[in-house]
């Protein structure tokens, strides 16, 4: 069976699913509930008071958190990565991912109660089907495990991540057709492919490296296709999370991402095993692999002096990407429903290279995080995508606004 059949199963299956809740329902509540994801999808309920702000505003606070929170953590996760990776006692790229993901459920756990001890009106009960959860929590871990090993300089050239990076817009706008059965109406599949050409132009200095940088990649091919397949699961994760996010506006949005991460940390933990498969993961053998996880809890736990190593900027990286990603994830989801959903999101985030390449033209990790401003011919290409790419964002959304408003005045 293929992931596509699987998908479509459990979609199937959801339906069923609520089907026969509804029916369970009485005639009282199914009018309150109706009532209710009628309201709600016009609003967004702030979730720590009973204040509610109306879906055109909101759409544009949560676009702007999303880019503020994915550009934090694209710049927090190699910051961190150097930190552990680079000290006496070196890490591994599992670490990397496992020990961040141990800490996102418990904060969205804990964001979560907080929320109800001061808003009783928040719901902690969750809507979503328990194989949603399982699907994506192994989506996301699959989509970390598969990017992070393959994106090594030794593995896939920086200058062609970036390449295959932008696979995600077109297997988002398949997979969203084969899944959930939405089309994009012309005027934003242009905006979708204007997008596309700013990022292309964005690329330009590391596509025909013009700053002679000496790449040292794999040449194999194995390698870039790993990567690929790695940004695949993330397409269907944000076709799949849209669907239950706009399925039932009663599910508070909290509570779904806590359940998500408790899955997904479960996963990454089942395959701690490969990190150290020949040739795929760090380590040669178990007991390196070990060593090299003693080395990334002690930069997180232990000091800095003695016989203990030195890791600066470890433990302070690790929470500002912990930090950066919790409000990333939280805001992507949150546009996901109030948004025309995971096209607009990835069109969205495609504005994140752009802002991130502009961050490191000013700073450097070299020789520690420092100030290091360095515009050179490639920075052009920078400011020239984001021209490109900003206004499709705001046309894409105008566009979907004004469609929204034609079909709710035929209604």
């Amino acid at each position: 069976m293929t992931t596509l059949d699987t998908v479509s199963l459990l979609s199937s299956e959801d339906d069923h699913q609520n089907l026969d809740q509804n029916l369970e329902l009485s005639e009282d509540e199914r009018h309150l509930s109706k009532d209710d994801c009628d309201e709600t999808k016009k609003t967004l309920q702030l979730p720590l008071c009973n204040r509610s702000i109306s879906k055109n505003l909101a759409g544009t606070i949560i676009t702007i958190i999303t880019v503020f929170g994915q550009s934090g953590m694209a710049i927090a996760l190699p910051t961190f990565s150097v930190a552990v990776n680079t000290a006496h006692c070196h890490s591994n790229q599992y670490f990397v991912l496992i020990y961040p993901a141990m800490w996102f459920p418990i904060i969205f756990s804990l964001i979560a109660f907080a929320s109800k001890a001061i808003n009783p009106k928040f719901s902690l009960k969750s809507y979503t089907a328990i194989k949603a959860y399982i699907i994506l929590g192994l989506l996301c871990a699959v989509n970390c495990l598969l990017v992070t090993f393959a994106s090594l300089p030794d593995r896939t050239p920086p200058n062609l991540q970036g390449i295959l990076g932008i696979t995600i817009i077109p297997f988002t706008v398949i997979l969203r057709y084969a899944i959930l059965r939405k089309k994009v109406g012309v005027g934003r599949l242009l905006c979708t492919l204007g997008t596309l050409v700013g990022l292309f132009i964005t690329l330009v200095p590391n596509i025909f490296n013009i700053e002679k940088n000496k790449h040292h990649g794999s040449k194999s091919v194995i390698w870039p296709l790993i990567f690929i397949l790695g940004i695949l699961p993330a397409a269907i994760a944000n076709v799949l999370q849209e669907k239950e996010m706009k399925r039932d506006y009663r599910e508070e949005s909290l509570v779904f991402q806590a359940w998500v991460a408790w899955y997904n940390v479960f996963f990454l933990g089942l395959l701690f095993w490969t990190g150290f498969i020949p040739h795929f993961g760090q380590a040669s053998n178990i007991q390196q692999f070990q060593h090299q996880m003693d080395c990334g809890f002690l930069s997180q736990f232990g000091g800095g002096k003695g016989k203990v190593p030195s890791y600066p900027w470890a433990l302070g990286a690790a929470w500002l990407f912990i930090s950066f990603y919790c409000i990333a994830n939280q805001a992507a989801l949150l546009l996901l429903r109030y948004s025309d959903g995971a096209i607009y999101l990835v069109i969205v985030q495609a504005i994140i290279p752009p802002i991130v390449a502009i961050f490191w033209t000013l700073f450097t990790l070299k020789g520690g995080f420092h100030w290091h401003p360095r515009f050179t011919d490639s920075s052009a290409f920078v400011f020239a995508g984001i021209i490109v790419i900003l206004p499709c964002i705001i046309i894409y959304n105008y566009l979907t606004l004004k469609e929204e408003k034609a079909e709710s005045n035929k209604i």
